[in-house]
């Protein structure tokens, strides 16, 4: 009982204490959608690699099985990999994701059960659910977006970079400068958004209470 009165008081720490309980699976999740980020950059340059040998080659052609061999089989070994993590992601999220967002509402509503009566005669119950409810499904939204959008496309560029330096260094540096632009968009946009989804949730759980 004093362990679920000592929830912590902010939702960033809270989030944060409920992924703790969660770190393996949430890892497992993070790591399987990695398969995304293969997808789109190794994949393209292994087929890159095979098509240059195969233009460049001005050899006996039987011979040409020697060169792209090794490269065929990592590609084949990369897809196979990939195609694993994505159905590692599938049946992990549809075990993990919905149980934490039970588990996320029975702690809350375990907590708010504690409070006392007058703190029930302030605020109308309905109000009360649709933030506990709101809460556990904005969570599970957000750490979906982290896993499946954010840190996917963040290692994507991380090996897109590397394989335009290497390749062209200006592509890289046109590239770097293009994602903080974005970044620095999506930043002043989305601090914008913050303050109108603040009003429409406060605005929706006094309506529904």
């Amino acid at each position: 009982m004093a362990e679920q009165a000592a929830l912590p008081k902010t939702y960033y720490s809270f989030l944060w204490y409920i992924l703790t309980q969660y770190k393996y699976g949430f890892l497992t999740l993070v790591i399987s959608h990695l398969a995304w980020s293969l997808d789109w950059t190794i994949m393209p340059y292994i087929f890159k690699i095979i098509l240059d040998t195969l233009v460049t080659f001005e050899g006996d052609r039987k011979q040409i099985w020697q060169l792209i061999l090794p490269i065929l089989l990592a590609g084949a070994f990369l897809l196979i990999l990939i195609e694993t993590m994505f159905r590692v992601w599938y049946f992990a999220s549809a075990i993990i994701l919905p149980k934490l967002s039970a588990d996320m509402r029975l702690q809350m509503f375990d907590y708010a059960q504690r409070h006392s009566y007058k703190y029930f005669s302030d605020n109308f119950a309905g109000s009360i659910a649709n933030k506990i409810n709101d809460t556990a499904e904005g969570s599970v939204n957000i750490m979906q977006i982290i896993i499946m959008n954010f840190i996917p496309a963040l290692v994507a560029f991380i090996i897109a970079l590397s394989i335009f330096a290497f390749m062209h260094p200006f592509f890289a540096f046109v590239s770097f400068i293009w994602i903080i632009i974005h970044i620095g968009l999506c930043v002043i946009y989305a601090g914008k958004i913050e303050k109108a989804a603040y009003q429409y949730s406060t605005s929706r759980s006094s309506l529904i209470g």
